[in-house]
């Protein structure tokens, strides 16, 4: 199976890409509210693949601009709580 395939609600696999719509969609959430980038402190990224996630996590720096947040990646919840 191609890694970057879609799933058939149209979700990309490819992490990369996920990180950059994620990293598009930031901003403007955070406007309605009147934050900025520099208002973000921390992020969560959830994920199976961790060694993947550390392939694609410079896709941050193209919106961080080189001023990260503190990020927590972890792998997905199982039932309840955690």
């Amino acid at each position: 199976m191609d890694e970057h395939a879609q799933t058939n609600d149209g979700v990309t696999r490819d992490m990369g890409a996920q990180i950059c719509i994620f990293c598009e969609k930031v901003p403007q959430a955070i406007d309605c509210v009147g934050a900025t980038l520099n208002d973000v402190v921390r992020t969560i990224t959830y994920t199976t693949d961790i060694e993947e996630y550390y392939r694609c996590v410079d896709e941050r720096y193209k919106v961080f601009d080189n001023l990260l947040p503190t990020n927590t990646p972890r792998p997905p919840r199982h039932g309840g709580g955690d």
